[in-house]
C-alpha cells in the first residue's frame, strides 16, 4: 500500500519520458531544499557574527563556520568592509536568491 502510493507517478505509465522527467525533478526539488537550508544558515551565521564573545572553537558553532565562511569569502573579496560593516553577505543572498528562482522553475 506504502509503496503504491510513494512509486504511483511512476507506475501510471511505463514511458521512459515520464520516468526521466520524475527523476529530473526529485533532483531539481533536491538543490532547492540544500538552497533553502544553507540559505538559513548563512542568516543563523551572519546574525551570530554579530556577538563577539561567542567561542566558535564550540563544535556546533565551528561546524557552522566551516560549511557558511567558505561561500562567504567568496564575495569578501568582492566587497570590503564599509565602516566596520561588512555588505558582503548581500550579495551572498543575492546570488542565492538567483539559483533559487533558476532551480525552482525546473522543480
Amino acid at each position: 500500500m506504502m509503496l503504491s502510493y510513494f512509486f504511483s507517478p511512476l507506475m501510471d505509465s511505463l514511458s521512459f519520458g515520464l520516468v526521466y522527467t520524475t527523476a529530473g525533478s526529485l533532483l531539481f526539488r533536491s538543490i532547492y531544499q540544500f538552497i533553502v537550508i544553507y540559505n538559513a544558515l548563512l542568516i543563523i551565521r551572519i546574525l551570530l557574527s554579530w556577538f563577539p564573545q561567542l567561542n566558535w572553537s564550540n563544535p556546533i558553532l565551528s561546524v557552522l563556520s566551516q560549511l557558511t565562511d567558505p561561500y562567504l569569502n567568496l564575495f569578501r573579496g568582492i566587497i570590503p568592509p564599509i565602516g566596520g560593516l561588512d555588505f558582503s553577505p548581500w550579495l551572498a543572498f543575492i546570488l542565492l536568491s538567483f539559483a533559487m528562482q533558476v532551480v525552482g522553475q525546473f522543480a
